[in-house]
């Protein structure tokens, strides 16, 4: 038994009941927040405590402790003598505990010290967030000491042209933990049960997900933890029954959900059915593309306002999009995990797993349960400079040996996977050039070829649908294009090599420059793990076989003159436009 130890058990007995190791845990968590690292604690003459700590820079300094069990408040003459101790054992922080309060002046006096005043309200809750949960599970950091500042160095702002200007200063790089919640999902359907997981910090309400290789967050568990109590129970019933009469949530929480993006109002008889919401989904698609081909041309963006005297809406409906839970949830499928270490510090817990446990519950239908805690590091760099302080996070994870890593392929193949049809705008452009005295033609060619685009999406759409088989490497969120069979990529790059082949006279040589510029892409779907090899073969005979039916017989298919000059202007301008989606709304 060491001094410490038994110092406790003799104050235990006479002024609180907390056992030894429960305090060490206490005071190392106090002086954190001075950035010390607790090392070892001993009595001293006075029946203080000295705590023997790390600095950030590694070295040894001392703090002074002192713990009053009273029935009165702490007045200021007594942290004005503690002070006093302080300075003469040349601590560098001191921790003040009593079992009752501090007076006003006595928190006064403290200000701009380095002493931290812990009254038994206090000291309650830090003893309730250190016996919570016990973690033992965190993901892997993925980077080393020297990676991480040279990445918050590239982040610094204020240098003009690498030369000029007054740059910012990096104060301090702190190495942190999330308190991620792990929570398991299960439902029954058909004698089958599926199983699905979540992960979700419980320091911010953010729900983890990998997309196209990196970690993304949705906002939907921490917009409903965020509500008021009375505001969330309206929305958890919406979720439950669909829509509800207007008068069901009328009032301020109406307001709250409307601000807050969670609620649509329709009129009797609108916004109810699959066919409505698929309408909505279109007319959404619709007016983006208008308004960013609007912009596009220098008109400004519209304003959609509802004519006068148009009848109030009757029925509120939710406007939440429920994750579907698919692998990409699943955290653990792709990033390394080792035991839990002090190497980080973790953030604190502002929402409890049981709340978040409840929200999931009623939110997708399934029996939840909470696992366990799982810590996930990341850096938090604070810079200085002129315009204040500011700071950046950098999340750290070491993914598992089968995920693709970003620095094994080359930038051609993430081009071609955000925007497959540059090389295709570049051969259209090319091909005006060259017929731009035969405008009937060019008009039917490339008609012809907004039409054999709209199939080939339909088709691989559909498909995906059906099969719904998931990707080795989760992709493009929760649209069902998250589904692997078939390559999209493979399917219409491929198909138009056989498409292209029956367009007269230049098919046979365009057919021969689009073959390697296919082969890339279907190369491209498997270095990145964007999909199976299966995929992509699927993908490809699927589209050869498409292309050769379709030159074969929709190049033969002359349409009314206007119906042509819409298809042809559709065709040449989508490319641009949604070159111009993906740069602003697909992140």
């Amino acid at each position: 038994m060491d001094d410490f130890e038994r110092f406790w058990m003799e104050r235990e007995r006479e002024e609180l009941e907390i056992e030894p190791e429960k305090l060490r845990k206490v005071l190392s968590k106090i002086l954190k927040e001075f950035n010390l690292e607790l090392k070892s604690i001993e009595e001293t003459e006075e029946k203080d405590l000295v705590a023997t700590c790390l600095d950030k820079l590694g070295r040894e300094v001392t703090s002074l402790i002192r713990i009053r069990a009273d029935t009165e408040g702490i007045e200021r003459d007594d942290v004005e003598d503690f002070y006093e101790d302080m300075v003469e054992k040349r601590a560098v922080a001191a921790i003040f505990i009593t079992t009752s309060y501090f007076f006003k002046d006595a928190k006064d006096f403290v200000e701009g010290l380095p002493i931290r005043l812990v009254d038994r309200t206090q000291l309650s809750e830090i003893i309730a967030e250190i016996e919570a949960i016990k973690v033992e599970k965190a993901f892997v950091s993925g980077m080393n000491d020297s990676q991480v500042v040279k990445y918050f160095q590239k982040k610094i702002k204020g240098r003009v042209l690498g030369r000029f200007g007054m740059p910012e200063n990096i104060e301090e790089i702190d190495r942190r933990y999330l308190p991620i919640g792990f929570f398991s999902l299960k439902k029954i359907e058909e004698n089958v049960e599926r199983r699905k997981f979540a992960y979700i910090d419980l320091s911010s309400g953010d729900l983890f997900y990998i997309d196209e290789g990196r970690i993304k967050k949705d906002d939907i568990i921490k917009n409903i933890l965020n509500l008021p109590p009375e505001s969330r129970e309206h929305l958890m019933d919406l979720i439950e029954h669909g829509e509800l009469p207007h008068e069901h949530i009328d009032g301020k929480h109406l307001v709250i959900l409307k601000k807050r993006g969670l609620l649509g109002e329709y009129e009797e008889g609108r916004g109810g059915g699959i066919l409505s919401t698929m309408v909505n989904g279109i007319m959404s698609l619709v007016m983006i593309i208008i308004d960013t081909a609007g912009e596009f041309v220098g008109i400004p963006r519209s304003e959609h306002v509802p004519k006068e005297g148009t009848a109030q809406p009757k029925r509120v409906k939710a406007r939440v999009n429920i994750p579907i839970f698919d692998q990409a949830y699943n955290l653990e499928n792709f990033m390394e995990v080792s035991n839990a270490s002090e190497e980080f510090d973790p953030d604190p817990m502002k929402y409890k797993p049981e709340e978040v446990e409840d929200i999931l519950r009623k939110i997708t239908g399934y029996e939840v349960k909470f696992e366990n805690m799982v810590y996930f590091p990341y850096y938090l760099c604070k810079y200085s400079g002129p315009r204040g302080e500011r700071y950046r996070r950098l999340y750290s994870v070491k993914f598992k040996e089968f995920f693709p890593r970003p620095g094994t392929y080359n930038v051609l193949y993430h081009i071609i996977d955000k925007f497959p049809e540059l090389p295709y705008l570049i051969l259209a452009v090319l091909y005006i050039h060259f017929n731009i005295s035969e405008t009937e033609k060019l008009m039917h060619v490339f008609s012809s070829s907004f039409l054999f685009l709209i199939i080939c999406v339909f088709t691989g759409t559909l498909l995906k649908a059906i099969f719904k088989t998931e990707r080795v490497t989760p992709y493009y969120g929760v649209s069902v294009f998250r589904y692997g069979f078939p390559s999209m990529h493979s399917l219409a790059s491929i198909g138009a090599i056989g498409f292209v082949y029956f367009i007269e006279p230049m098919g046979p040589l365009l057919s021969l420059v689009l073959v390697p510029i296919g082969l890339l892409y279907v190369y491209s779907r498997i270095k990145i793990g964007a999909h199976s090899v299966t995929d992509v073969i699927g993908g490809a005979i699927i589209g050869l076989i498409m292309g050769i039916i379709s030159g074969m017989h929709l190049l033969k298919i002359y349409l009314p003159y206007p119906l042509e000059l819409i298809f042809t202007t559709l065709f040449v301008t989508m490319l641009f436009i949604f070159i111009i989606i993906r740069i602003k709304y697909i992140h």
